[in-house]
């Protein structure tokens, strides 16, 4: 069997005074950054909210006691995103503004990647890793998302990024490192909890920074500390998320496919997974950073898979925060490489990625464009309407017609006496009848992208406001 090289690069890093004063070394950042806050805010409000998303507006919509009430029986682990988001939303509540904070996470995620790659490897891996994560269908998707995603990929990052900085560093320089390293992981550990599977790889980390030179004479001591003092946080809300677990009792038990979706979800597509496969195995060598970044690629989805036979757990989006690693392994090829290279490189990407880019930025970006349909019930709603209660109506609609002057109620099953009429949404390839009511008749219905939108009557002679 081979050895492992111990060493992170066949040449020591420069200073990080002459880093500092490196023209192209500010520029190896502020390239990717600025494609990636350009990219990130690119109709950012235009996709209209889907389930999820409306689920926040409406939750953190809620009095500060309220919220806190809610989050006690049901979703814990979303507490520290939903406190987030409710003093944010004090501001405004358009889509645009609701996702903000996720663009401006995912931005910093990739500021921090192009820096790691640039302490790694150098400034053409900088641009490199920086660009391919900002130009990742999955880049754009969760940055354009009101939920707590691209913030759990930024702290995944921030925490390498503090651990690599924490070893790097003597004395109380370095103490003040793992106290940042400690915060980092109690933040990534409250706003996702399934994100700490990550850390299954920073032993990795601490051994590659220790074998290269660096890291104090007991990096071990210091790391477990500062480890075990940031899962304490975490360890609260797990145990209570975990005693509301019901709530995702619809998750089903993963599958190889369900496990394959997983890996694609950290690209966006497959065409994507697989340019920054193609990389990452050009840029792999046989050092322990390899290994730690593969570590953090790989792991975190198989143990979520062994979670979830146990109990619901699994979905894709859960391990996006894994996606920072393979594109810094893609980046790592670029370490002797021009920049000719990478600007080639970074134009197949964006014609890779063109097309999802785009179309996740129309109105049906998201899901189905719940923000027509109710600009449809708005301008034909009556006192004595009603709309079929659904869960996508409990959650999206009621956002789109919060500022709405006719409020229709919300029905399930039998039409109270003084409805007249009933408004159904449903999924564009269906065509059934209000649910639990007859003696209907239809008098409209318009199509939208993924969504029927149909308007039923009392089929009653001279009932008032008929037809």
């Amino acid at each position: 069997m081979a050895q492992v090289v111990s060493t992170v690069s066949p040449t020591p890093p420069p200073t990080r005074s002459r880093r500092r004063r490196s023209p192209a070394a500010v520029a190896a950042l502020a390239l990717p950054v600025l494609c990636a806050l350009v990219l990130h805010l690119w109709r950012i409000g235009t996709p209209a909210l889907w389930l999820d998303e409306a689920a926040t507006a409406q939750d953190t919509d809620r009095s500060l006691s309220s919220l806190v009430d809610f989050l006690s029986h049901r979703d814990a682990g979303l507490g520290a995103y939903y406190l987030l988001l409710h003093g944010w939303t004090r501001l405004g509540e358009g889509e645009a503004w609701l996702r903000l904070p996720s663009a401006l996470a995912m931005v910093a995620a990739v500021a921090l990647v192009a820096d790691l790659a640039r302490r790694w490897w150098g400034n053409a891996s900088a641009v490199a890793s920086g660009l391919l994560l900002a130009l990742s269908p999955m880049a754009s998707r969760y940055a354009q998302e009101a939920r707590p995603y691209a913030l759990a990929l930024f702290l995944a990052v921030a925490a390498v990024w503090c651990l690599w900085r924490a070893g790097t560093r003597p004395g109380r320089v370095g103490r003040i490192g793992w106290v940042g390293y400690a915060v980092a992981v109690a933040l990534l550990g409250v706003v996702h909890v399934f994100a700490l599977l990550t850390l299954v790889a920073h032993p990795l980390l601490v051994a590659a920074r220790r074998a290269n030179g660096a890291g104090g004479t007991r990096p071990w001591k210091a790391w477990l500390v500062a480890v075990a003092a940031g899962l304490v946080a975490p360890a609260l809300v797990g145990a209570a998320a975990f005693r509301q677990r019901a709530t995702i009792s619809w998750i089903e038990p993963p599958s190889l496919s369900t496990l394959g979706d997983a890996f694609t979800a950290m690209a966006g597509t497959t065409a994507f997974l697989v340019l920054l496969g193609t990389l990452a195995v050009l840029g792999l060598r046989r050092d322990r950073l390899s290994v730690a970044l593969l570590a953090w690629f790989g792991l975190p989805p198989l143990l979520l898979a062994l979670l979830g036979l146990l109990t619901p757990a699994f979905l894709p989006r859960y391990l996006l925060v894994c996606a920072p690693a393979l594109a810094l392994l893609a980046g790592a090829a670029f370490r002797r490489f021009g920049s000719w290279h990478v600007g080639l490189v970074g134009l197949l990407a964006l014609a890779v990625a063109w097309v999802p880019l785009t179309q996740m930025r129309e109105p049906a970006g998201h899901g189905p464009d719940y923000r027509s349909a109710a600009r449809m019930i708005t301008t034909d709603c009556r006192a004595d309407d009603a709309v079929q209660e659904t869960l996508d109506t409990v959650r999206a609609l009621r956002y789109y017609l919060r500022d709405g002057s006719c409020q229709p109620r919300r029905v399930s099953g039998s039409l109270p006496a003084s409805v007249h009429r009933v408004w159904v949404l449903q999924p564009d390839w269906q065509h059934t009848k209000p649910s639990g009511v007859t003696g209907l008749r239809q008098i409209r219905t318009q199509t939208f992208p993924g969504l029927r939108v149909s308007l039923w009557t009392r089929a009653r002679t001279g009932a008032p406001g008929s037809g």
